[in-house]
């Protein structure tokens, strides 16, 4: 289909909808918004939807489909967002009357502009006719009716909120330059009246345009009613100083004295120029000629191989900075400087300082041509994306590798020992430590408390109040380095001349103006200079009243004598730069202020000009720092709180990484649930990379506003959060304190139930079930229906915190090993018995008994005695570290402090059992005639290899937020069954189809293109892999392994695999888990495999044995690919064994073991542990090595962050190393959902949160094909 441009109507159709003989469309947003379809009106029910047609009317223009998620939610994933979008279009086009009014077009979408009229559009048009005739020109004044889309707004949107913000102002000022043009062409025929009645309109509007007063004032005199144009000129008197606090211009003043003395000309009066600088604006650099001396003698002292350190101190304004660039300027000029600026605006964000000086030194060097760099671009880019855009390819803002502060403090040490050798002496220079963020703080001061590796000279400057808290700084480089200390004080007399002499030129005619001056402002150069240039901008006379004042009180008269002068508009954006702070991009700054381009870059040229702010690369900073505090405290307090809720929305679309900052916004905006949100959002980021005192820090600030808003149930989860991040950080004190307080608000918080009528039901695309018995289920497929039949004492939530289930509470020991659950007294087995403590420890003692060779015991060896019995060491399971007080609590004894040990509880494995039951029926109490559960959902049917369906459990009375009364799973694997259930999904009898095994890659690429808003790829926690039996000959030998490694092309295997796999980069830990390093294991590489195979005793294959490769059904593509890789590169032949999915899992669990096999391990909890160490490896590939399993039980039982991080890192490179098993692709959930389907969560460790999924009421699973009647299984 191509876009239809001719617009069939002429001029006066586009002003006048009715004058038309056809159907139309009209939609009027200038003033309250009205929809009508021809004479009739159109109700369009769903607000969002009726914002996506106002979005779309407004210029009758194709928009990207992108551009419109972008505006609708702008914090929410591309994934997630368009099928939001695809649903709401659907829901557009269904109220329209007819379908052909919207069309949709590769991405794009538009309202057919021969079918739709609008007035925005219709007086765009009429504006954009240089020659229009007035009676045009008035017929297109009467389509503004008010403000833009007046009285419409859009909750829990807030970049659509802005962009009407935006859009009324444009439309406002759009109708006010017609106005002035219909006033012109009224004026200019004599037309009085009709000039008078325009501008009382364009006044009704914007009362403060002097210009407009001052024209109508005019006016009134040529009309000979002197009378109105002396009430004109008082009226514009009293709104000037009741809005703005001001008299009105000379020319105002000018223009009613002309009006009444009679004059028929209107004057035009010589205004007073504003100052503008001298010819020569750099301000020589005077009175630091001993700071120089000794910088240069430190600079010496370097240059012969020491580390020298230089602390710089003195008050705001001293001339700290100036000192640093004068010193930096008159260095060599291939001299490399590294500069450090602390900013208090960037301290809650990690490394901010550091990288700004990163991004300060790029552009002047090769990132490639230093070793350490590209990697350490790649690691700071996970919290500064824009990092990313240094390196060539740039990479993806991904957390790819390590982020912990030791390995990003290691990192940052080897770049720097690189810069040195390249440049000698290092140079760096750090101003403002006092506001260093904490992150570069603690590099800084590892840096100088190790041994000097290298010369350098480190120019550190603070405010003399800040020393002390620089005490550590100071005292590490005592220890290693040269120190010196430079206090820099005011300038003296003579130095006060030459800058008064520079500034003033021959202004200066009194003799005791310089004494004067430097008795004012104490020789500090901020100060001096500010007075100067308020000298010169008022004529060079000094202000009288100022002279026996206090220095501050000088500073700010000075200040509020320069701004008054600067131009109104001028002085808005001052003030959004000054809220910005650092993040004062041109981009932000427009949205901050509310003004267009153009007047936000006339501003700018003038605060420029007027030396208020400078250029900083692609941002504006203020000259100096305490412009920026005057100009912000000297804002009404109103408009503050309105600029930094601008900045907060600039800064959700501009940099939405920056969640921090955007928190901050959102909470001195006075938006305290926004801000509780993002300050959740930089919470969750902070422990995604271990830096959890940071994420407490910010889950602290949440949880204050969200008691003030009274939100028990959001300060419940933030309590929760605090409890796990401090658990994770071994801090079992603290996260006791957390989960009590956040448990006891937690059942009193309300619990949002669905009381929507009718059934529904969620069709999903589900590859098998071979049991329900959680000490079995060796799966995903079986483990997530299991977690919806059976409710554990906790479970995972979407953003993989931990929060309560079966358990209503619980405690923690001080020392982390002892654990007490309190149960929920309402929680009834599905044949109404209560759920008793004992039901979890017959659960767990099953999956601890030798005999059953349950999958999941290594899940339970953190509890006491569990290993010794679990490999029959110990035979008395009472010995066991659990143990039932009564029937409602449940205590537990870990071996050793476990952090994650929660985590494991939240299992499909930890579930109860209904010990009852299982006690008669050992073998069979799974099975679906016998089956008692206590979970969300019940067992309604079990038809295997065709259908398994659930309905909603009347019994269970925990946390549900969903509308779905039943789940319907679809069966099957493999080519033929996933071509099927695509043609049901496509038929609108699936809602979920997921992208794994079946389909060829050409058919799943051609599904995501076709139905692209119906698509989400999430990263999950499952790696696939390649493993190596190491028991027997030819895979004994390392090489070996190395070598059949190398000749596998992993880009290949992860496009044959499947649509939701990337080929693996590094190791076995995924990337979207913490812990993630980058290029640890083999590349493609066909000569090196040969080398190896040959060295190994098998050149070109002779000798080799005929080996066989074990897969599952749906894996064909991918090891035939493999297969005739090793047969073409390596000489060697494979045997590919398909075994059907139940069979494959049974053999890799239990032997007999083939030399080779394709799996994939996902990982049962967010921590590399569960990769590293639950992983089957050593069952699998019979695998072993000391080293290995003292690294992971060193890192289990650590209780600081970081050295467990380091061990883990560690570990992966020594199994890399050996390589019994080799990572080929990293796993993505790739879901198709229908629109519909208005809510459906999906973390790392699953996509199963049936109970939590919302189904639209309309046009859904009871209008599509879906049963009838609740209670007929078939």
């Amino acid at each position: 289909m191509l876009w239809i441009l001719l617009d069939i109507r002429g001029v006066s159709d586009m002003v006048d909808p009715d004058a038309r003989g056809y159907s139309l469309l009209i939609v009027r947003m200038l003033g309250p918004p009205a929809i009508w379809w021809d004479t009739q009106p159109l109700w369009i029910s769903r607000r969002q939807v009726r914002a996506l047609l106002y979005r779309l009317a407004v210029d009758l223009q194709p928009i990207a489909s992108d551009a419109l998620c972008a505006l609708l939610w702008p914090d929410v994933p591309t994934y997630v967002a368009h099928p939001r979008l695809s649903r709401l279009l659907y829901f557009l086009k269904r109220m329209l009357p007819d379908p052909s009014l919207l069309q949709q077009h590769e991405g794009y979408v538009r309202l057919n502009p021969n079918l739709v009229w609008s007035d925005t559009h219709a007086l765009a048009q009429a504006l954009g006719q240089p020659d229009a005739d007035e009676q045009t020109l008035i017929a297109a004044a009467q389509l503004y009716r008010g403000d833009f889309l007046d009285g419409f707004f859009l909750p829990q949107a807030p970049e659509y909120e802005l962009w009407i913000t935006r859009e009324r102002y444009l439309w406002e000022q759009r109708y006010l330059s017609l106005l002035i043009r219909l006033m012109e062409l009224a004026e200019g025929r004599g037309d009085y009246e009709g000039a008078i009645r325009w501008a009382q309109r364009y006044l009704e509007i914007h009362e403060t345009d002097e210009s407009v007063h001052r024209r109508l004032i005019w006016i009134y005199a040529l009309q000979g009613n002197r009378e109105a144009a002396a009430a004109q000129f008082e009226r514009c008197v009293v709104v000037l100083e009741r809005e703005l606090g001001v008299a009105p211009l000379p020319e105002t003043r000018a223009a009613y004295e002309a009006a009444m003395s009679g004059r028929r000309t209107l004057p035009s009066p010589a205004m007073a120029s504003p100052w503008t600088p001298p010819k020569s604006t750099a301000v020589p650099f005077v009175g630091r000629e001993a700071a120089l001396r000794q910088l240069q003698e430190a600079y010496d002292q370097a240059r012969h191989g020491q580390r020298v350190v230089v602390f710089i101190s003195g008050e705001a304004g001293i001339g700290k900075t100036r000192l640093l660039h004068e010193f930096a300027s008159r260095l060599p000029q291939d001299t490399l400087v590294l500069t450090i600026v602390g900013r208090r605006a960037g301290r809650d964000l990690p490394y901010a300082a550091l990288v700004e000086g990163l991004r300060q030194l790029l552009p002047r060097v090769d990132p490639h041509g230093i070793p350490g760099l590209p990697s350490t671009l790649a690691r700071f880019a996970v919290f500064h994306p824009e990092l990313s855009s240094f390196i060539s390819p740039s990479p993806p803002p991904s957390p790819s590798s390590d982020q912990s502060p030791a390995a990003m403090i290691s990192t940052f040490h080897t770049l720097l020992e690189a810069l040195a050798r390249m440049s000698a002496p290092l140079i760096l220079c750090v101003d403002d430590a006092h506001n260093l963020d904490q992150y570069t703080e603690a590099w800084l001061h590892h840096w100088l408390a190790s041994a000097p590796r290298y010369a350098a000279l480190a120019l550190i400057t603070c405010r003399p109040e800040e020393m002390e808290a620089l005490a550590l700084l100071h005292e590490a480089a005592a220890r290693h380095s040269a120190l010196r200390s430079i206090a820099l004080t005011g300038l003296g007399r003579s130095a006060v001349s030459a800058l008064a002499r520079h500034i003033l030129g021959d202004q200066i005619r009194e003799t005791d103006l310089i004494d004067r001056l430097h008795q004012l402002t104490g020789g500090n150069p901020f100060f001096l200079l500010e007075l100067l240039r308020s000298l010169v901008e008022s004529g060079g006379k000094f202000p009288e009243d100022i002279r026996e004042r206090a220095l501050p009180a000088t500073v700010e008269l000075t200040l509020q004598q320069r701004l008054k002068r600067i131009p109104d508009v001028a002085r808005r954006v001052l003030e959004a730069v000054s809220v910005l702070e650092a993040d004062a991009s041109f981009e932000a700054i427009v949205q901050t202020s509310g003004y267009t381009d153009e007047a936000v870059t006339s501003a700018l040229d003038v605060l420029i000009a007027y030396g208020l702010l400078r250029e900083a690369g692609s941002s504006y900073a203020f000259a100096h720092d305490l412009t920026r505090e005057f100009t912000y405290h000297h804002m009404l307090h109103a408009r503050r709180r309105l600029l930094h809720r601008r900045a907060a929305r600039a800064l959700q679309r501009l940099a939405p990484q920056k969640r921090a900052t955007i928190a901050w916004h959102f909470q001195l905006g006075d938006e305290p649930e926004a801000a509780a949100h993002w300050w959740i959002k930089a919470g969750d980021a902070a422990r995604h990379t271990h830096t959890y005192e940071e994420a407490i820090r910010c889950y602290e600030r949440a949880l204050a506003l969200q008691r003030t808003l009274g939100d028990e149930e959001a300060a419940a989860h933030t309590l929760l959060r605090i409890g796990l991040t401090s658990h994770a950080a071994s801090d079992f004190q603290r996260a006791a304190g957390a989960y009590m307080e956040g448990l006891a608000l937690w059942k009193t918080a309300p619990k949002i139930l669905s009381t929507a009528p009718g059934i529904r039901e969620l069709r999903v695309d589900w590859p098998g079930l071979n049991t329900l018995d959680p000490a079995q289920a060796a799966n995903a497929n079986a483990g997530g229906v299991i977690e919806h039949l059976f409710a554990g004492l906790v479970e995972w939530d979407p953003e993989l915190n931990v929060v309560p289930d079966g358990a209503r509470g619980w405690e923690i020991s001080e020392d982390g090993r002892n654990y007490v659950f309190h149960l929920r007294e309402d929680m009834r087995w599905s044949d109404g018995r209560p759920v008793r403590a004992q039901d979890y420890i017959v659960a767990w003692q099953r999956i601890l008994h030798p005999g059953n060779s349950s999958p999941f015991a290594r899940l339970l060896f953190p509890i006491r005695h569990a290993p010794e019995y679990h490999r029959g060491e110990m035979q008395d399971p009472k010995q066991l570290g659990i143990r039932a007080v009564d029937d409602l609590t449940l205590e537990v004894e870990l071996a050793k402090p476990c952090g994650f040990f929660l985590h494991l509880l939240a299992h499909p494995a930890a579930r109860p059992v209904p010990s009852h039951v299982v006690s008669l029926e050992e073998a069979n109490w799974w099975r679906p005639n016998i089956l008692v559960t206590n979970g969300a959902f019940r067992l309604a049917l079990w038809k295997p290899d065709v259908e398994v369906i659930l309905s909603r459990s009347p019994v269970y009375t925990g946390h549900w937020t969903g509308n779905v009364d039943r789940v319907v799973l679809c069966l099957g694997l493999g080519s033929p069954c996933k071509q099927d259930k695509w043609r049901l999904y496509l038929e609108d009898r699936l809602d979920v189809f997921t992208v794994r095994w079946g389909l060829r890659p050409d058919e799943v690429n051609t599904a995501c293109r076709e139905h692209r808003d119906e698509f989400i790829s999430v990263p999950n926690f499952l790696t696939r892999f390649l493993g190596f039996n190491t028991r027997i000959p030819p895979f004994a030998d390392r090489r070996v392994r190395h070598a059949f490694a190398h000749a596998i092309d992993r880009n290949m295997v992860a496009y044959l695999m499947g649509g939701d796999l990337m080929p693996a980069t590094g190791g076995i830990i995924p990337p979207s888990m913490p812990g993630h390093m980058e290029a640890i294991s083999p590349s493609f590489d066909p000569l090196k495999a040969q080398r190896l195979l040959e060295a190994a005793g098998y050149p070109r294959g002779r000798g080799f044995p005929e080996v066989r490769l074990l897969i599952f059904p749906g894996a064909e593509a991918a090891a035939e690919y493999m297969q005739l890789a090793w047969q073409r590169l390596l000489g060697v032949s494979v045997h590919l064994e398909i075994l059907p999915l139940d069979t494959y899992m049974d053999r890799l669990r239990a032997g007999p073991w083939p030399e080779l096999f394709l799996a994939g391990w996902m990982a049962d909890y967010p921590d590399p542990d569960s990769i590293l160490r639950a992983c089957a490896i050593e069952e699998q590939t019979g695998w072993h090595h000391d080293t290995y399993a003292a690294l992971l039980d060193q890192a289990l039982e650590s209780r600081n962050p970081e050295e467990r991080w380091l061990l883990y890192q560690k570990a992966e490179a020594l199994l890399m190393q050996d390589l019994p098993v080799f990572p080929l692709a990293y796993s993505h959930w790739g879901l198709f959902l229908k629109p519909w389907v208005r809510r459906f969560p999906v973390s790392p460790l699953k996509w199963w949160f049936w109970k939590h999924v919302i189904l639209d009421q309309d046009g859904g699973p009871l209008s599509h094909g879906k049963r009838k009647n609740p209670e007929d299984p078939r």
